[in-house]
């Protein structure tokens, strides 16, 4: 047999430039195709590596042939499932190539980072041996805290039980107060806030001239008494969500709704337009007026001595 001689020119040409006259293809850029002869040969020698010469020579390939037909006999099933499992694993991981792909990726930032990060890891790898070998030479002593905090838990649930009604009472009373405090939060932030300030003004006001504080005591409240009179009154507000003291609130509402003009009628009859009573009472109006010394440009202090007379001390 005499296999057909032709030359192929691949791929087929579909435009661009094109070869001239006389053009030579180099070598490394063609290829011949294998003869029939020498696949023969191949096949022949292949044979002969596998006969009896060869590596069948002892029978190894014969007890192998053998070896395998008895295997393989009555597994039939088995094996085609086997083959259908690895088809369809093989479709997953083809079909899942992207998240695949992906995670590789992300587990090559990952081992990148921590080779970047190389120094910290191993100081972060020392302070774990550090603290395990500290938690190994203290096991002893946190195994009887442990212990004592079972205890303690078991005292503590055997107090919740025995008197969880005596508890639910006092999570009961809490209620009102959580709900004052919340209602009032921000009188709190401004008393927190003021506070400092009210320190530092009473630091300022001492007089180390005469080692007293030059201060005066004022509460605003005290300063119209017949407002917080009126506000007493106010029952309903003593004791907010009782219902008791919201009805009797509303009983007293007609009163209280005229507290605030009686009261200031008493109190306009008795108000000093220049007595300075103790704790500012009734006297805010007289406390403003009244100008301190070196406050106000023109009024001087009576201990200073502006005329030269007197011999300052």
């Amino acid at each position: 047999m005499v296999a057909d001689r032709y030359v192929q020119l691949t791929p087929a040409y579909s435009g661009g430039e094109t070869m001239s006259n006389g053009a030579v293809i180099d070598r490394e850029r063609t290829a011949t195709p294998v003869e029939v002869d020498e696949l023969y040969a191949s096949i022949d020698e292949l044979a002969r590596a596998l006969g009896p010469q060869g590596a069948n020579a002892d029978g190894a390939l014969t007890e192998f042939v053998e070896v395998g037909a008895e295997n393989l006999e009555g597994n039939g099933a088995a094996l085609g499932q086997s083959i259908d499992e690895l088809s369809a694993a093989a479709r997953t991981l083809n079909e899942s190539r992207g998240d695949l792909f992906g995670t590789i990726e992300n587990l090559q930032i990952f081992v990148s980072a921590l080779a970047a990060n190389d120094q910290q890891v191993r100081q972060f790898n020392t302070q774990l041996a550090d603290l395990s070998g500290f938690l190994a030479g203290e096991r002893q002593n946190l195994g009887e805290a442990l212990e004592q905090l079972s205890m303690s838990l078991g005292d503590v649930t055997t107090f919740v039980r025995d008197n969880q009604d005596a508890v639910k009472d006092n999570v009961d009373a809490l209620v009102p107060v959580t709900e004052n405090l919340a209602n009032n939060r921000q009188s709190l932030v401004n008393s927190l806030t003021l506070l400092p300030l009210a320190v530092s003004n009473l630091v300022n006001s001492y007089d180390a001239e005469s080692g007293s504080l030059s201060s005066r005591l004022v509460l605003p409240e005290l300063e119209d008494p017949a407002a917080v009179l009126c506000k007493l009154i106010d029952v309903g507000k003593l004791m907010p969500g009782d219902p008791e003291f919201e009805a009797l609130g509303r009983q007293m509402q007609p009163v209280i709704d005229r507290c605030g003009d009686i009261m200031g009628q008493i109190t306009e009859d008795v108000r000093s337009p220049d007595l300075i009573l103790p704790f500012g009472i009734m006297s805010g109006e007289n406390i403003q007026r009244q100008v301190v010394p070196g406050t106000v440009p023109g009024v001087v202090s009576p201990r200073l001595d502006v005329s030269g007379e007197g011999g300052g001390q």
